[in-house]
């Protein structure tokens, strides 16, 4: 009996060494341990099984690297991993170079119509990618589209200029969709730039582009970088564009070439081992991104801040003008007017012609279709779930990693950046080994959803919480320390009003991706729990284009509101934190 009782009572006071040690860490350091577990049990179970999938015989007959060894030396993996980065570069760049000016102009200058623009250029993105597609083969489709139907009509020719099932064609519908994701983050970071480094710059002499070079642009730098990593990042895992313009084609993408081997038969271990590259990408990019911010310091909001007076752009702000109107026109009017016109016809191949209009398709979606209207409740309140838990971690995130609260917070950027490579279809693959057994069986309710779409969309939110928070100067928090306030009173009473904007920003943000995600739904919903997503996937299957239209028309109306009512509360914090 003896020799029994010793390891019962070793084992017990390990045990409770243990949970003694956790009880400790847990009361000096409540905040970051809060996070940084909440952070693991969202990331680590489906990256871990995502591990193990890809490491596994296919068959489940034990572990093996042949995975990797397939992936990196099939002609057909490569050309898609090859493909993707192509396209991913191009996109993020063209991103910049779209994005910057409309975002200056409309942060910084004054130019008319601002507010106009930029709830315009925000509300373009929530066209969901492949319903921008699907606008765009209706639009430069080669026989079809309307606009090479109009150029033969007034040409002669026999062939319109503007074929869309085109690798030129995929960049420029990614790009559409993924610009104003780069014109949010700039835009915020121009705003939160007081006027009152600047002018000291101008009043000592400094010309206009001496003061952008060395004032401006390093102050934004963040957001650049930012902005360049979700971009890319997201047009090397998106599904809906290239599956509707690469595979019509002929080539394929990663995602397009992962979803391929999760149809029957499916090879879950080579998608797994192909999704593997990507996260190797992110991991580069974030410390890259780490490794050159890190060198720089840029606090621009203290305890005083002076008025922002726009730049008088004199004639030029009509060129300004006529520049956004050109990204809103291509990238929201275009899009939504063939969506708006396929919506109202009664057969939308029969042309346009007042005999031909109808409102019985908005009648049928919006009342008599039962399908889309459980959809749209559950979309609703999954985005306002997730946008709310997304944007709360990402500030508590960025929070304990810029103030390097604990040893290792160095990890918590890179967990929280890693999902966003991951393509949503293999992301749910990882989702569903974890949640569709004990302990957590969740499949099949709509919490497996949120925990996508809060694991799946929470880099977005960190960029642009990070992206605030360093912005901010320590010492009005170490006033408040010294006053004898704890850090989460702090928290709550001086840094987060400060982050208010950029929490808003990125509750917007997330609300939008989340309204009208597609490629992890598509593998974890099921009849009680379809979102609207699913409902326009499964119209445009079906051949039914102008109730799919219909659909699409109601998601870019209530993402016009919630935008609306966002940026006009993120208007008043910004005016109260500016004038307190």
């Amino acid at each position: 009996m003896a020799t029994m009782t010793a390891p019962d009572l070793r084992d017990d006071s390990e045990g409770t060494g243990l949970r003694s040690r956790a009880r400790s860490a847990l009361h000096r350091y409540p905040l970051p341990v809060v996070t940084g577990l909440v952070l693991a049990v969202l990331i680590l179970p489906p990256l871990g099984w995502l591990l193990v999938l890809s490491t596994r015989v296919e068959g489940g007959g034990g572990l093996t690297l042949g995975n990797f060894a397939t992936v990196l030396s099939d002609d057909r993996y490569l050309s898609a991993i090859g493909r993707s980065l192509f396209i991913g570069w191009c996109v993020g760049v063209l991103c910049i170079l779209l994005a910057a000016p409309a975002a200056w102009a409309v942060a910084r200058t004054d130019m008319p119509h601002r507010t106009t623009i930029r709830t315009l250029i925000v509300g373009s993105f929530v066209l969901p990618s492949f319903l921008g597609a699907l606008a765009w083969i209706l639009l430069a489709g080669p026989n079809a589209g309307l606009l090479n139907r109009a150029y033969r009509a007034i040409t002669g020719a026999a062939q319109g200029p503007v074929d869309i099932y085109s690798l030129g064609g995929l960049i420029f519908v990614i790009t559409m969709s993924m610009y104003p994701l780069c014109f949010l983050l700039f835009s915020t970071a121009l705003e939160n730039i007081p006027a009152d480094s600047e002018d000291a710059a101008t009043i000592l002499g400094a010309s206009g582009r001496k003061v952008a070079v060395s004032i401006t642009i390093p102050l934004v730098t963040t957001a650049i970088l930012g902005g360049f990593i979700l971009v890319f990042l997201e047009a090397i895992s998106v599904f809906g564009p290239p599956a509707m313009l690469a595979i019509p084609s002929g080539f394929h993408v990663i995602t397009t070439q992962i979803y391929a081997l999760l149809q029957y038969p499916q090879h879950l271990e080579l998608a797994a081992a192909l999704s593997m590259p990507l996260l190797v990408i992110t991991l580069i990019l974030v410390w890259l991104q780490r490794r050159f911010i890190g060198r720089r310091s840029y606090v621009t909001v203290t305890g005083k801040s002076g008025g922002r007076r726009p730049v008088a752009l004199g004639r030029w702000k009509w060129l300004a003008l006529g520049y956004c109107w050109l990204l809103v026109v291509v990238s929201l009017v275009l899009p939504v007017a063939v969506l708006l016109w396929v919506a109202l016809s009664k057969s939308w191949g029969q042309g346009f012609g007042l005999s031909n209009l109808t409102l019985d398709n908005f009648t049928y979606v919006l009342f008599d279709y039962r399908p889309a209207r459980s959809a749209l409740f559950n979309s609703l309140t999954l985005a306002i779930l997730a946008a709310t838990a997304a944007a709360v971690l990402a500030a508590l995130i960025s929070y304990v990693t810029s103030r390097r609260l604990v040893r290792g917070h160095q990890v918590l950027p890179v967990l929280t950046m890693a999902p966003v490579v991951l393509p949503g279809l293999v992301l749910a693959v990882g989702l569903f080994m974890t949640y569709a057994r004990p302990p957590f069986v969740l499949y099949g309710t709509i919490w497996v959803l949120f925990i996508a779409f809060v694991t799946k969309f929470l880099p977005y939110a960190y960029i642009n919480t990070s992206s605030a928070i360093s912005s901010l100067d320590t010492d009005l928090e170490d006033a408040s320390r010294i006053m004898g306030a704890t850090r989460t009173r702090t928290l709550t009473r001086i840094v987060f009003p400060l982050m208010k904007g950029g929490i808003m920003s990125a509750w917007i943000l997330v609300f939008m991706v989340s309204l009208h995600e597609l490629s992890a739904s598509v593998l974890l919903y099921t009849s009680k729990s379809r979102v609207l997503s699913i409902v326009l996937l499964d119209l445009q299957g079906d051949g039914r284009y102008e109730d799919a239209a219909v659909v699409g028309i109601l998601l870019l109306a209530v993402t016009l509101v919630i935008v609306g009512i966002g940026y006009r509360v993120i208007g008043k914090d910004i005016v109260n934190m500016r004038t307190n």
